[in-house]
């Protein structure tokens, strides 16, 4: 939604991230793969990049606007099959520490879980008889 904002160094950060959360769980499910393939589309890169550890990655943002960028888009990924669990809510809480946004967290997934609401509402829409 908001990845085209990012420089080619965060995007590339971002896949790194995105990554992490998706595999937190042991399996990327086929819904987050779905998203992290758009996110590849969006990012306009051809193929994922290497996976960078989640330190280097966060250390690779580096404005405010892209530290909220990611932290509103790991979150929708994290979202995506339905619920946060665990070990993805591990990844995106260390990354907005990292980031320096453990305060905007609550706020970031309030949104992200309200984009979703819209998202769903949306494809049931698309998906209804005419």
């Amino acid at each position: 939604m908001f990845l085209s904002r990012l420089a080619l160094p965060e995007k590339l950060a971002f896949y790194s991230l995105a990554h992490a959360v998706a595999a937190a769980q042991s399996d990327i499910s086929a819904v987050e793969e779905a998203l992290l393939d758009a996110a590849l589309g969006e990012m306009a890169l051809a193929t994922p990049p290497a996976l960078q550890d989640i330190q280097t990655a966060c250390s690779a943002i580096s404005s405010a606007t892209a530290r909220r960028v990611v932290l509103l888009e790991l979150l929708m990924i994290a979202l995506i099959d339905g619920d946060i669990v665990e070990a993805e809510l591990a990844i995106v809480c260390q990354v907005a520490e990292l980031l320096g946004l453990q305060v905007e967290l609550k706020r970031a997934r309030d949104w992200a879980t309200a984009m979703l609401t819209v998202y769903r509402s949306g494809e049931r829409f698309i998906s209804s008889p005419a």
